[in-house]
């Protein structure tokens, strides 16, 4: 029985999938150890596992995978262990053929969309190389190879004929070597008969699966008494990485229904968001309330109104842009504002470098210190104070001497000395290793770590906020020339785009359009 859900922006589908799941092992129709769930990425498998652990259904965690996942299992089952091709590696190949290639971050994510708008030759060729895969459903690979060529052409660097010679490079050069990135992981355990079997299975996130993510799961469903397919074609936006909302609108499921209510989208923001998503046609009709509250929905005309709003009070915020290089900026002016903020995705660690400066800055100061905070800037020191002493080790009693001396501005002997300089030495001075704008950006930080730490604010495209909400989302409705040329061609996923951005706001959606740029507004979406 194939049981097929259909969750719009915070109507709770992954509460539903769990309590689908415990309604049928409580019946004793499915066993917890046959459970098998599958996603495309990390962040969804550590998500459904963590309901479902809240809700007393306990499914090991082997159970729970990334297809990725599911496919390397398949390999280590056959007796081989495969080795995933690192990013050092892809960019030494594309540097060989002469285009450069900026390794991602991809926060250990186990997915194609890894290298999306990182803006270099190479970074676009291999994005490429892997929506040619993904998107392979069984037809002839050349004639597929060109109508995807044809798809990207306006952003490819080479001609189609360089393209499929170097296509064809790529993946000799990873079968010649032994090497597997994560889209070959799956075309070979597709080859392969990747399948696996059991009581009940889970498909979250089914609108962004591609052709060949289909062709692996579609072969399951034989193989299970139940299959809960969940997802929301609405929010079919990894298009890029080959990601298409057909195979959830065609999938027939013995039996579909819509979740009937969001928990997360007040009045306003749901009619806006009804307003932009009703006009495409190839969608799943499909009718939700919103939470009986108003909420706002307001326009800003400028960067100043938006940065008062950043500026004033914790309300976790969401701040969207529909292009990395918007992001970019945006980054470059809460930095130069000093707005504590974090980019999504990113774990980005307080550096040593910021707890010294703000314990140089506090002794300076004359304001209380914690001892172990002098010691350890001063450990932190040692090979500027070898210098400065001659010494060719700085034991633990001088350490302690020097911060005695710090602490009673006391300047005899070497303790006082040393003491002396530090009090006196800028921080680019004392900490000569760091480039001074690194410094300087952590000076102006040093009261207000706390909020670095865990920042109301975070900041990020549209695509990376998937799956994330906000008290107050600003959306930055500025697009590039490129979005408006891409529009023109397939309006219905542009469409699903702006609907995801402004489906992240709990209470508060504010718009801002800046003159002398192209908007959502342009585009009549707005």
């Amino acid at each position: 029985m194939v049981e097929k859900i259909i969750g719009p922006p915070g109507t709770g589908k992954t509460t539903q999938v769990v309590k689908r799941t415990a309604e049928l092992v409580g019946r004793g129709e499915v066993r917890t150890d046959k459970i098998c769930a599958t996603s495309l990425t990390r962040a969804t498998k550590w998500a459904l596992l963590g309901k479902f652990r809240s809700k007393g259904v306990n499914i090991g965690e082997e159970n729970i995978r990334t297809l990725h996942s599911w496919a390397y299992k398949s390999f280590l089952k056959d007796g081989k262990k495969p080795r995933i091709v690192s990013q050092k590696e892809i960019a030494e190949f594309f540097k060989n053929k002469g285009f450069e290639y900026e390794i991602p971050d991809t926060s250990g994510q186990e997915n194609e969309y890894a290298v999306y708008e990182t803006g270099k030759d190479g970074n676009r060729l291999l994005q490429m190389f892997n929506l040619a895969r993904i998107t392979w459903d069984g037809e002839a690979p050349l004639r597929h190879t060109k109508m995807v060529y044809k798809q990207v052409e306006q952003d490819c660097p080479v001609s189609f004929r360089t393209f499929v010679l170097l296509f064809k490079d790529y993946i000799n050069w990873l079968r010649d070597n032994d090497l597997y990135d994560y889209t070959r992981l799956l075309t070979e355990a597709f080859k392969g008969g990747l399948s696996i079997q059991g009581d009940l299975l889970i498909l979250d996130e089914f609108q962004d699966l591609g052709n060949l993510h289909n062709l692996i799961v579609k072969r399951w469903f034989e193989n299970f008494k139940y299959v809960l397919v969940c997802g929301d074609d609405d929010q079919a936006i990894f298009t890029f990485a080959g990601a298409t909302p057909t195979h959830l609108i065609n999938l027939r499921g013995d039996r579909e229904y819509v979740l009937p209510v969001s928990y997360r989208l007040p009045r306003g923001v749901h009619e806006l968001a009804e307003g932009v998503i009703s006009a495409n046609k190839q969608r799943i009709p499909k009718t939700f309330k919103p939470r009986d509250e108003t909420g706002r929905v307001d326009t800003l005309f400028s960067l100043e109104d938006a940065l008062a709003l950043l500026q004033n009070g914790e309300k976790k915020s969401l701040l969207l842009a529909r292009n990395n290089y918007f992001v970019e900026q945006w980054k470059e002016i809460l930095d130069s504002y000093n707005i504590p903020y974090k980019e999504i995705g990113k774990h980005v660690p307080i550096p040593a470098l910021a707890t010294h400066l703000r314990t140089l800055k506090r002794i300076k100061e004359g304001k209380p210190v914690d001892d172990k905070d002098i010691i350890t800037l001063i450990a932190y020191l040692k090979g500027a104070i070898r210098k400065l002493t001659g010494k060719k080790q700085i034991r633990t009693h001088l350490i302690a001497e020097i911060g005695e001396c710090i602490k009673k501005r006391q300047w005899t002997g070497t303790a006082g000395q040393v003491a002396y300089w530090i009090l006196t030495r800028s921080p680019e001075e004392l900490f000569t290793e760091h480039d001074a704008k690194v410094i300087k950006k952590w000076e102006k930080r040093v009261e207000d770590l706390h909020k670095w730490l865990n920042p109301a604010i975070q900041v990020g495209t549209i695509h990376s906020a998937k799956g994330l909400e906000a008290d107050r989302v600003i959306l930055d409705t500025r697009i590039t020339k490129k979005v408006v040329e891409t529009f023109m061609q397939e309006p219905e996923a542009e469409r699903r785009v702006l609907y995801v951005g402004i489906t992240r706001a709990k209470e508060e959606l504010y718009l801002l359009r800046l003159a002398k740029s192209y908007t959502y507004e342009h585009l009549g979406l707005l």
